[in-house]
């Protein structure tokens, strides 16, 4: 779930829970550098590259852009599989955790230089993000003032807050009449995230073992699962030969642990996830008629209406979303 207020920075919400906040906050307006920047991000999002890595080659596409240019950005992504959060911050000002039952906190663990101003190293921070938490980021406008220093307007945004009724819906307006009433010294710029509180999601989970037959138990357990859950039949079929294709292409260029995951969702559909223990990331080929093998993400892309590839902890996880009726 996601509300924002939105000014002179760049802000969105990419796909598959991963969100950018990139603040230009010492000039006006947008130009072409701001869509390069944005265009950029996009493009290694879809590369699947981890927050820190991201933000390492975008500093290097801010240095290219010359003019000494600074720019400061946070990049995030949301697991949903596990629910937590893992970003960097590349001179940003720390984002606002508000966990249901405690007080809002400062993410300063993965606080690192600006962009434009490497070759540079960035860390990360995985933290967990709960049904009901509210993940805030922010510019300087909302908490700078000339009479007042920036680290007591961060703490007055976390007081109110932790005194704002529960969700995200409305939160930005709030946060905004009452912090920059009039509109503040500089641009204002405000995104408020969360997983809401609902029924949890249907979801299954299996280690896909060394045994003879791995793909052949993986497309059992889809196959009983999606027809437990109802899912039609067309839409099931689909749903095993996509689960048949991503388990083999693991077993083949991937490593173990494989993990086999369904996960049914009202609101999002049918997800179907593969870990395993290889960061390498698959990559579409392009077979000749003779070829017998190499058409597993072809068809994927094909059967699936958005797929992806996502770095863990570990490895890396493939993922692919069916819309349900």
């Amino acid at each position: 779930m996601l509300a924002r207020s939105l000014s002179s920075a760049l802000l969105s919400l990419l796909r598959e829970g991963r969100f950018e906040f990139v603040d230009r906050g010492w000039r006006r307006g947008f130009g072409p550098a701001d869509a390069e920047l944005r265009t950029t991000v996009r493009a290694y999002a879809r590369l699947g590259l981890g927050p820190a890595a991201l933000l390492e080659q975008l500093d290097g596409v801010v240095r290219d852009l010359g003019d000494e240019q600074i720019v400061t950005c946070v990049y995030g992504v949301h697991e949903a599989s596990t629910g937590t959060f893992t970003y960097a911050n590349a001179g940003h000002l720390p984002p606002l955790l508000h966990e249901p039952g405690r007080l809002p906190r400062r993410l300063s663990g993965a606080a690192g230089p600006l962009l434009g101003s490497g070759p540079l190293p960035l860390q990360e921070e995985r933290v967990d993000l709960p049904p009901g938490a509210r993940l805030v980021l922010y510019t300087d406008g909302l908490v700078e003032r000339r009479d007042r220093p920036i680290d007591d307007g961060i703490d007055r945004l976390a007081d109110l807050l932790a005194t704002l009724p529960a969700g995200v819906a409305g939160l930005p307006e709030r946060l905004v009449e009452r912090l920059a009433p009039g509109g503040g010294d500089d641009d204002v710029a405000l995104l408020v995230a969360g997983p809401p509180l609902r029924t949890a999601p249907l979801e299954v989970e299996q280690l896909i073992g060394d045994g003879a037959q791995p793909v052949r138990a993986a497309r059992t357990l889809a196959a009983e699962t999606l027809a437990e859950w109802r899912v039609p039949e067309p839409i099931a079929s689909d749903a095993v030969l996509l689960v048949s294709e991503m388990v083999t292409n693991a077993i083949v260029h991937g490593e173990p642990p494989i993990r086999l995951r369904l996960r049914r969702d009202p609101a999002a559909g049918l997800a179907i996830e593969v870990d395993d223990g290889a960061r390498v990331e698959p990559k579409p080929m392009q077979p000749t008629p003779d070829d017998e093998h190499g058409r597993g993400l072809q068809l994927v892309a094909m059967l699936a209406g958005r797929w992806g590839t996502r770095p863990t902890a570990t490895g890396k996880t493939v993922w692919c979303h069916i819309a349900l009726p």
